[in-house]
C-alpha cells in the first residue's frame, strides 16, 4: 500500500476505540467459556478433593462460574440497550476470576506443579487485557503469590524449575502484549491510509467525470455552433447580393435560433445534471418535420464533398414521444459518423428515413440512417457503442455513438446498428405512446 500518511500520527483515541471494539468481541465467548469451565470444576472438585479443601474449592469454583454468567448477562443487556460502556473492565474482571482461581488452587494445594495454572493464566491474560496498569498489577500479584506459596509449602527443587517457567511465561506475555498494542496501532495506520487512498480515488473519479462531461459538452455544442456559423454565412451572402430575400433570410434566422436553443438546452443539462429529466421534457412531435430540418442543415454542411444525401419521407407525419434536443443530437452524431465512413468511396451515399412498425401490440416509429460504407467487422460492431472506442486513425474520441445510445435510452428509445455487404444502418426506435398514458390505461383496465 502506498504510504500516504507516513508523516501523520494515529490518534490515541483511534487506537483506544479499536481496542474497545476488540475487547467487546471477546467478552461473551470468554464469559460463557469460564461459566462452563468452573461449573465442571465444581463437580470435579467434589470427586477429586476431600475435607475442607474440597468445600473451599467448590465454593470458589461455583462463585466464579456464577460471576462469569452474570458478566455474560450484563454484556448482553448493555449491548441490547445500546449504551456505550467500557468493555475493558468486563475483560479485566473475567481475567481476575481466572487468576483468583489459580491463586486459590495453589493456596489450598501448595504443590510446585500447580504453578502451571499461573503460567497458563498469565499467557491467557496477555491476549485479552489492554490497559497497561492491569498487566503490571497481574505480574506483581502473581510473583507475590508465588513467593508466598513457596514460603508456605514444602521445600522442593521443583519450585525453582516452575519459578523459571513462570518467569518465561511472563516475559512472553509482555512481548505478546506489546505486539498486540503495536498491531492495533499499525492496523489503524493502515486504515487511515486506506481511507485517504479511497478519498483521493473518489476525487480522481470526480475530476475524471468532470473531464468526460467537458469533452462530451464540447462534442455536443460543436454541431449547433456549426449550424449557427453556416446560417450567418448564408445571411452574409444574401446581404452581399443586395437582393434581400425576406423568406430565405427568415428561414436562416429561424435555423440559427433553433441551433442556439440546442446550445442553451445542452448547457442547462450540464448545470442540472442531477435532475431526472435532461435535455428538455419528453413531448409528442412529428418526425417528418424534424428530419426535414436536420437533412436541410446537413446537406448545407457537406455541400461540395460529393456525398449524396437522400431523405425517404413516407406519407405520414410520424408522431412519437421524444426529447427533441436529444433526437437532433443523436441524428447529427449518426450522420457525422456516416460521413466519415463514406468519404473515401467513389459512390458516397447516405440515406435517412422513417416508418412505423408494430412490435407485438405496440406501435413504434423507426428512424434509420444508412450509409454505403464497407461491411463493419463483427469485433468492431460489438464495441461500436462502447465509450472511448474508435477506429478513426489519428482522430476521434470514441464518444459520439456511446453518448447517442445513452441519450436514446434516457428517453425510453432504442438505438441499434445493422450491417450487411452493401449498407451499414443505424436504427433509432421511438415510442408512439407515452409511458404515463400506458400506466393510466393499465390502471383503468385493472
Amino acid at each position: 500500500m502506498n504510504n500516504l500518511l507516513s508523516n501523520k500520527k494515529v490518534s490515541r483515541k483511534q487506537v483506544e476505540d479499536s481496542a474497545r471494539f476488540q475487547s467487546f468481541g471477546v467478552i461473551r465467548p470468554i464469559a460463557i467459556g469460564l461459566t462452563i469451565l468452573y461449573a465442571l470444576l465444581t463437580v470435579a472438585h467434589y470427586f477429586a478433593l476431600t475435607g475442607s479443601t474440597r468445600s473451599h474449592m467448590m465454593v470458589v469454583s461455583g462463585a466464579s462460574s456464577t460471576l462469569a454468567l452474570l458478566i455474560s448477562m450484563w454484556h448482553q443487556f448493555e449491548r441490547r440497550k445500546g449504551t456505550r460502556f467500557n468493555p475493558h473492565f468486563m475483560v479485566e474482571v473475567l481475567v481476575g476470576i481466572g487468576v483468583f482461581n489459580c491463586f486459590a488452587h495453589q493456596l489450598y494445594v501448595p504443590e510446585p506443579h500447580h504453578s502451571t495454572n499461573l503460567v497458563l493464566a498469565t499467557l491467557a491474560a496477555s491476549m485479552v487485557i489492554w490497559r497497561r496498569r492491569y498487566v503490571f498489577v497481574l505480574i506483581s500479584l502473581t510473583w507475590a503469590h508465588f513467593w508466598y506459596v513457596t514460603q508456605r509449602g514444602e521445600s522442593s527443587p521443583l519450585w525453582g524449575h516452575f519459578g523459571f517457567a513462570l518467569f518465561m511465561a511472563q516475559f512472553v506475555a509482555i512481548l505478546n502484549y506489546v505486539v498486540r498494542r503495536r498491531t492495533v496501532y499499525q492496523f489503524e495506520k493502515l486504515r487511515n491510509e486506506q481511507l485517504e487512498s479511497n478519498r483521493k480515488l473518489r476525487e480522481g473519479e470526480r475530476l475524471a467525470g468532470i473531464g468526460e462531461v467537458a469533452a462530451v459538452m464540447a462534442h455536443e455544442i460543436n454541431n449547433p455552433l456549426a449550424i449557427v456559423s453556416l446560417q450567418l454565412q448564408a445571411m452574409h451572402r444574401i446581404m452581399a447580393k443586395n437582393n434581400l430575400n425576406i423568406d430565405e433570410f427568415t428561414k436562416a434566422l429561424a435555423r440559427a435560433d433553433r441551433a442556439s436553443e440546442r446550445i442553451a438546452l445542452l448547457v442547462g443539462k450540464l448545470l442540472h445534471s442531477t435532475r431526472e429529466e435532461q435535455g428538455g421534457d419528453i413531448e409528442r412531435a412529428a418526425m417528418t418535420h424534424l428530419l426535414n430540418d436536420v437533412v436541410i442543415e446537413f446537406r448545407k454542411r457537406i455541400e461540395g464533398l460529393g456525398v449524396q444525401v437522400s431523405f425517404v419521407s413516407p406519407a405520414m407525419e410520424g408522431w412519437c414521444y421524444m426529447r427533441k434536443a436529444h433526437v437532433i443530437s443523436i441524428l447529427y452524431k449518426i450522420l457525422d459518423n456516416a460521413l466519415d465512413a463514406v468519404q473515401n468511396f467513389s459512390e458516397a451515399k447516405i440515406e435517412i428515413g422513417f416508418d412505423k412498425i408494430k412490435l407485438g401490440t405496440t406501435e413504434k416509429v423507426r428512424v434509420w440512417v444508412s450509409n454505403s460504407s464497407k461491411k463493419i467487422p463483427k469485433e468492431v460492431l460489438d464495441k461500436i457503442f462502447t465509450p472511448l472506442f474508435t477506429t478513426k486513425v489519428g482522430g476521434g474520441r470514441g464518444l459520439s455513438l456511446s453518448v447517442a445510445k445513452a441519450q436514446a435510452e434516457a428517453m425510453g428509445a432504442e438505438l441499434a446498428v445493422e450491417n450487411n455487404n452493401k449498407m451499414t444502418t443505424f436504427i433509432l426506435t421511438l415510442p408512439t405512446k407515452s409511458e404515463k398514458s400506458e400506466v393510466t390505461r393499465a390502471k383503468i383496465a385493472s
